[in-house]
């Protein structure tokens, strides 16, 4: 008798997972958040980083800011500023700098061929207290 009711109980329960639909929501891939998105990024040793690229004519205005938190040692970063191309992305200009504090701050300017799309891409390492944080945040405009 136990075994009845143990096979007509898997044989129901089979019956209703045959069909149970599955529902999935494609990600989106975020740089940095969008305002008001209700995503954060929590980082450990940063605070804020800040890209913006804007065009005059065919004058780049490349600006990145990486806030640390207290106590950061140095903060290094390579600014890239690349151009869409139809196979993917070619580097076109890049800056380095370091700092031994909490702030670092990119603001340079690079002429380009009007008539395509830009990247600029800030790739930042934020020391501190023993730790080493790798940061990467872009933003895409057209000239």
């Amino acid at each position: 008798m136990c075994k009845k009711i143990l096979a007509f109980l898997l044989a129901f329960s089979a019956i209703f997972t045959m069909n149970v639909p599955a529902f999935a929501m494609e990600t989106e891939k975020l740089d940095v958040p969008k305002a008001n998105s209700g995503y954060q990024i929590m980082w450990t040793n940063t605070d804020m980083v800040a890209i913006s690229l804007n065009f005059s004519g065919n004058r780049a205005s490349c600006v990145a800011e990486v806030y640390a938190k207290s106590g950061t040692n140095k903060i290094s970063a390579t600014l890239l500023l690349k151009q869409v191309t139809s196979t993917g992305t070619k580097t076109v200009k890049s800056w380095t700098k370091s700092v031994s504090g909490e702030i670092l701050y990119f603001d340079e300017a690079y002429y380009v061929a009007s008539g395509n799309t830009y990247i600029l891409e800030v790739n930042a390492s934020v020391y501190r207290n023993g730790t080493v944080e790798y940061i990467t945040a872009s933003d895409r405009d057209s000239c």
